[in-house]
C-alpha cells in the first residue's frame, strides 16, 4: 500500500504605510494539493510448497472480486490573495478572491473562483468622546464571504467505472457491472455564501461585553446523492441539485462579577444564544422535492421546496 498527500502553499507578504494614516498589507500566493492512494492485494488458498509464502506459490488465487486493489489520483491548485487596508486604526477594509482548479470535475468546471469582503469600524477610536466610564469600546462590521466546495466528489466519479460483480450468477468469475451509485459527469462545485453584521460593545472596562451578529448564508448547486428512479437502474445518484437558505443570529453576552486586583482572583461569567432556520428555496426545475436517503419504504428524510431542511417524512 502506497498513500502519499502533498501540500504546499508558496507566499508572498507586503506589509507597507502607504501614507501616515493608511496601512497596506497583503498576502498572495499559490497552493498545491496532491493526494495518490494505491492498494495491490493478492491471496488465495493452499500453497504448493508449504511454508513459501510467495503469490506464485498459490495453488487456488482467490479471485479479484474478493480483493481490495485501488490506484486513486487527485490534483488540485489554487491562486488567491489577501489584501488588508486601514485607516488611522479605526476603519478597516478586508478583500480576498481565490481560483481553484480541481481534477475531480470535467475539464470545462474544474476552474471556480470564490471572493470575500468585510469592513469594519471602531467609533470609539474615531470619536474619543465616546468613551466614557459606562462605555469603553464599540465595533460595526459587515462581511461578505463566497466559499467554493469540493470535497464531496470522489476521484474518477464522473467517470463510467464499472465494478466487479459478486454472488450470483457471477459466482467467483471476474465479471463486471454497472456501478448503481454514480455521479453526474456535469457536476459543478457547491457554493456557500454569507452576508454578516456584527456589533461588539464593551462596557465599564470590559466588566461586561456584549457581541452581536446577524448572518444569511445561500447554498447553491447544492452536491447532494439523491435516491434515483428504479427505471434509470441506479440507486442513486451525485449531481448539484437546488438552493437553500440559512437565517440566523448569534449573542453572546460576558460579565466579570469578580476582578480583584490585589490576589488577582477574577470570576469570568458568558452565556450565549444562537437561532438559525434553513429553507430549501428550490429543489430542481422538474421537482418540488427529492429523497435524499430513505433507509425503509415507510419513512425518509426528504428536501421539500419551501419547507424547513431535513424533513423526515412517512407514511403511517
Amino acid at each position: 500500500q502506497v498513500n502519499r498527500n502533498f501540500y504546499g502553499d508558496l507566499l508572498l507578504n507586503f506589509d507597507y504605510m502607504l501614507t501616515d494614516d493608511i496601512s497596506f498589507k497583503s498576502n498572495v500566493g499559490f497552493n498545491t494539493q496532491d493526494f495518490y492512494l494505491k492498494i495491490n492485494q493478492v491471496g488465495g488458498d493452499n500453497l504448493n510448497i508449504p511454508g513459501l509464502y510467495n503469490y506464485t506459490n498459490v495453488l487456488n488465487p482467490a479471485p479479484a472480486s474478493s480483493l481490495n486493489n485501488i490506484m486513486q489520483k487527485r490534483n488540485k491548485y489554487g491562486a488567491f490573495g489577501s489584501f488588508d487596508f486601514g485607516y488611522k486604526d479605526y476603519l478597516f477594509l478586508n478583500v480576498t478572491g481565490r481560483n481553484d482548479w480541481s481534477s475531480v470535475f470535467d475539464k470545462g468546471s474544474n476552474s471556480f473562483f470564490y471572493p470575500s469582503a468585510g469592513i469594519s469600524f471602531i467609533p470609539t477610536k474615531a470619536v474619543e468622546s465616546l468613551k466614557g466610564e459606562i462605555l469603553n469600546y464599540a465595533k460595526l462590521s459587515a462581511n461578505y464571504t463566497k466559499v467554493g466546495n469540493d470535497s464531496a466528489i470522489a476521484p474518477y466519479a464522473i467517470n463510467a467505472l464499472a465494478g466487479l460483480g459478486i454472488g450470483y450468477p457471477f459466482g467467483g468469475a471476474n465479471s463486471y457491472v454497472q456501478q448503481t451509485n454514480q455521479t453526474f459527469k456535469g457536476i459543478k462545485p457547491e457554493f456557500v455564501t454569507t452576508k454578516e453584521v456584527a456589533a461588539n460593545f464593551g462596557f465599564f472596562n470590559d466588566r461586561l461585553t456584549l457581541d452581536a451578529s446577524y448572518y444569511i448564508t445561500d447554498t447553491d448547486d447544492l452536491i447532494t446523492r439523491i435516491t434515483s428512479s428504479s427505471a434509470t437502474g441506479l440507486s442513486t445518484l451525485l449531481t448539484n441539485i437546488g438552493k437553500m437558505q440559512t437565517k440566523g443570529y448569534e449573542i453572546d453576552l460576558s460579565f466579570t462579577p469578580i476582578k480583584m486586583a490585589n490576589n488577582g482572583l477574577r470570576w469570568d461569567n458568558k452565556v450565549s444564544y444562537t437561532h438559525y432556520k434553513s429553507v430549501i428555496k428550490k429543489v430542481s426545475n422538474e421537482a418540488s422535492e427529492v429523497s435524499l436517503r430513505q433507509p425503509y419504504d415507510f419513512v425518509g428524510i426528504f428536501a421539500v421546496e419551501g419547507e424547513e431542511f431535513p424533513l423526515i417524512k412517512g407514511t403511517t
